[in-house]
């Protein structure tokens, strides 16, 4: 196993944007018992049942520690891949890694540096990189042309960064993610310090799509404030930010509307709702999502699409 010591822009790899591509999407098996306020095998059980749903559609690998390959291989059956590797994390959404592309077909795995625990997870067994930052919790997003949005709640916390400067952060988002421009926002939802996970979605060109709630939900203001930003700002090209209201009647976050993975071929969420699939012009798939996984993040913080 070889890590690389040059930043990933110097080698052509950048984040690309949040999309499932022909290499379909990737999971973590959980592993942790301490983490989950419910027993472990509920957990695993739940992750199944979304991991043969997905399968149906598009392929689907699951990192696995060695430990947990029987209990894996067990539950997901022979025709889902399981891919042992030293990862720690137990949710791919929020504890990574994030798989980098050179725009040609060619992955590489991006962890990151935890403020007090210093390398978050061990990287699996292939090249990849480590960013000198902590990106825990859906802090940031791309529309995988140079245009990061960021969360400053989260990216500056003291529990996260905190030795670092905005400017620094930045520094590190153009050298790692191969950020040309950073839209920062104050914050994410008030059930999810920091995280942007439900509340924005990356569309077409220069839209983003953003959480549209009743005037009485708590996340109304954040949501507002943070559309007032992106229609104020501009893409890594200078094009204008064009905010989409995407009505979110029960509240924006994980299992809402834009708590989804977008294909080329259609949408895929919890939420029955059809308009992320109406603005991408392709149709809905509703999965079937145990409110166990609900509460721990939502389908994007379980699943992540492979660029």
């Amino acid at each position: 196993m070889q890590l690389n010591q040059v930043a990933p822009v110097e080698e052509g790899f950048f984040l690309g944007p949040c999309r499932i591509g022909p290499k379909g999407v990737i999971a973590t098996w959980p592993r942790h018992e301490d983490r989950w306020p419910l027993p472990l095998p509920q957990i695993e059980q739940a992750l199944a049942a979304l991991l043969h749903q997905m399968h149906k559609h598009v392929p689907v690998t699951v990192l696995v520690g060695a430990e947990q390959g029987a209990a894996a291989r067990l539950a997901c059956g022979p025709d889902i891949n399981l891919l042992t590797t030293a990862f720690q994390g137990d949710v791919i959404g929020t504890d990574g890694p994030w798989h980098l592309t050179d725009g040609a077909g060619t992955l590489k795995p991006l962890h990151w540096t935890n403020a007090i625990h210093g390398v978050r997870h061990a990287p699996p067994q292939r090249d990849g990189y480590i960013a000198p930052v902590n990106l825990d919790g859906h802090l940031v997003m791309a529309d995988g042309r140079g245009l990061i949005i960021a969360s400053e709640e989260g990216l500056l916390d003291a529990d996260r960064n905190p030795e670092l400067t905005m400017q620094q952060v930045e520094e590190r988002l153009a050298l790692y993610l191969g950020a040309r421009h950073v839209v920062w926002l104050g914050g994410g939802l008030h059930r999810l310090r920091g995280g942007l996970t439900g509340a924005l979605l990356i569309g077409k060109g220069p839209d983003i799509l953003v959480a549209h709630v009743p005037d009485d939900d708590v996340n109304r203001a954040r949501l507002d404030d943070m559309a007032a930003t992106l229609a104020h700002d501009r893409n890594a090209d200078k094009d204008p930010l064009n905010v989409v209201w995407i009505e979110c009647k029960t509240g924006a976050g994980p299992n809402g509307p834009l708590d989804c993975l977008v294909g080329d071929g259609a949408v895929f969420s919890a939420a029955p709702d059809q308009q992320v699939a109406d603005y991408f012009g392709v149709p809905h798939v509703t999965l079937t999502v145990d409110p166990v996984l609900g509460e721990t993040g939502g389908l994007s913080a379980w699943l992540r699409p492979l660029p």
